[in-house]
């Protein structure tokens, strides 16, 4: 009889977590199988595939400074893939990790709301997005990222956690993201606030500040010493130092970035509608996405949010807001994090749930779900097309000609492809992809200097893979490529009537 009654509240637990479970079960085997690793969609986010490529080929020298945690992760799940025989094994390794870091963050958002069944509302919204499944279904840092982020916060918002255990949970968000170091002031507020007053000490926050902060940067030391990488300098700023890329705002921001920076939580949710400068619709999106997840949480009997993690996410937001409206202001992916902890906070409210109105949270969710996924399904789904890497692997063919032509990549994408299938090529002339008669001009200038033949590899599928692209459909290089024949002895590869794969010679 005692073992019945001890086994009941154990059962009952379980039951609770069960929904969670399983939610995290489904994410994490739908973002991981979506997309084949070569898809279009991999080319689209870009960095993932360079990530895992890394993984694969340069063992603990693809160790990257800026989120050196993933990698570490990376690399032994990639060694265990490859010795069970998968193919592909660090494209497969950056998707678990990614696919297992966005289920860490349901089963966190289970717990924050005491595992109520009604926290499963906010959650779905959060998921059906396009930036937190597309990105995560690609295999990139971001999902890592706001796992050890919201754990971090979580731990600090929570009177009974230790400042060891927050200090190493914040730590672990640090190496997770360089840019996690924007969560610190949000880390401390949540800190201070669940300290009742009389107890509240500003020295012994900034102990744990700078015992934490030493910690850290020793275990970035020791990474950067596995790394193999010369200078720690480099270490740290690789990707800072990466030529041709615009990181930050020469000025102070003006209207345009924060129009931007919130154009782009739209574009978080739905993928860019209409274009970047259509803002009053994307801005209307992310508004509109924010006002639902609000409303569904208190038709589902939701109230605030422990005063900790209320004041920790809101320094984290007032941060966030303000370093990315100037840096990479037009980029969705800098929301993943917020939209995480938002939907965090919501769950968190649902812990002591009041009067609900459910039948109306249930349809609002469902209602926002299908628009969300109607304003974005086509286009992610039609990113689980192959259609750059079939044409890479044409020009790689095309390469071992007999008359040694020099290959080259028309933008950065193509650049990709050709990298990942080891093709040595010319990244540079065409690296920013100029309009089609500048292009013209300086493939005219290289034919000659080469005296070799010239293959071309371009993208005209994939571009920002953003369904804005899609609905308007422009391409400006078909009239110069589709409509004009090749010049012999030329040659041209088509896909679906375009031209993606050019041979080019200097007429006889």
């Amino acid at each position: 009889m005692g073992a019945r009654t001890q086994h009941a509240p154990m059962n009952k637990a379980l039951q609770r977590r069960l929904p969670f479970v399983l939610l995290a079960l489904v994410t994490c085997v739908t973002t991981v199988s979506f997309y084949p690793w070569n898809a279009d969609a991999g080319f689209a986010v870009n960095d993932a595939l360079w990530y895992a490529h890394a993984a694969e080929t340069d063992g603990r020298a693809s160790i990257n400074g800026h989120h050196p945690l993933f990698h570490l992760i990376l690399l032994p799940v990639t060694q265990l893939l490859r010795a069970s025989g998968v193919e592909h094994p660090g494209h497969m390794a950056v998707r678990f990790v990614a696919g297992f870091s966005l289920s860490a963050v349901i089963l966190l958002c289970g717990a924050l709301a005491g595992w109520r069944r009604r926290a499963l509302a906010p959650l779905l919204l959060l998921l059906v997005t396009r930036c937190v499944f597309i990105e995560t279904a690609v295999g990139e840092s971001l999902a890592l990222s706001a796992a050890t982020i919201l754990f971090a916060l979580r731990l600090a918002s929570d009177a009974s956690a230790s400042l060891l255990r927050v200090g190493i949970a914040t730590s672990l968000a640090l190496l997770a993201r360089q840019d996690a170091i924007l969560i610190v002031p949000g880390i401390l507020l949540a800190l201070q606030v669940r300290t009742p007053a009389a107890q509240r000490s500003i020295k012994r926050l900034m102990i744990w500040l700078s015992a934490t902060g030493v910690v850290t940067l020793m275990l970035y030391l020791a990474l950067w010493r596995l790394s193999g990488t010369l200078e720690f300098t480099t270490f740290l700023f690789r990707i800072a130092q990466e030529e041709g890329r615009a990181w930050a705002q020469p000025e102070f921001p003006g209207v345009q970035e924060i129009a931007f920076r919130f154009a782009t939580l739209g574009a978080a949710v739905t993928g860019v509608q209409g274009h970047f400068a259509a803002f009053s619709l994307n801005i209307a999106i992310g508004i509109s996405w924010v006002a639902l997840l609000f409303v569904v949480t208190r038709c589902a009997g939701g109230d605030r949010a422990p005063s900790p993690l209320r004041s920790g996410f809101g320094a984290i937001l007032l941060v966030h807001f303000c370093f990315y409206t100037w840096f990479e202001p037009q980029n969705f992916e800098w929301w993943f994090v917020d939209m995480v902890l938002l939907v965090a906070l919501c769950c968190a409210g649902l812990r002591n749930p009041r009067h609900a109105v459910r039948i109306i949270a249930l349809a609002l969710t469902t209602l926002g779900i299908a628009g969300v996924l109607s304003a974005h399904g086509p286009s992610t789904c039609t990113l689980r097309n192959t259609s750059l890497a079939r044409a890479a692997a044409v020009a790689a063919e095309w390469s071992h000609d007999a008359k040694g032509p020099v290959v080259l990549s028309y933008g950065y994408r193509a650049h990709t492809a050709l990298h990942l299938l080891r093709v040595p090529h010319d990244a540079e002339l065409l690296r920013e992809p100029p309009e089609a008669e500048e292009a013209g001009r300086r493939l005219q200038h290289a034919l000659p200097t080469t005296g070799k033949p010239l293959v071309v590899l371009l993208d005209r599928f994939v571009g920002d893979g953003q369904p804005a692209q899609y609905s308007l459909t422009l391409d400006y290089l078909a009239h110069w490529l589709d409509e004009i024949p090749p010049i012999p002895p030329g040659r041209v590869w088509k896909q679906n009537g375009k031209s993606q794969v050019l041979w080019l010679e200097v007429p006889k």
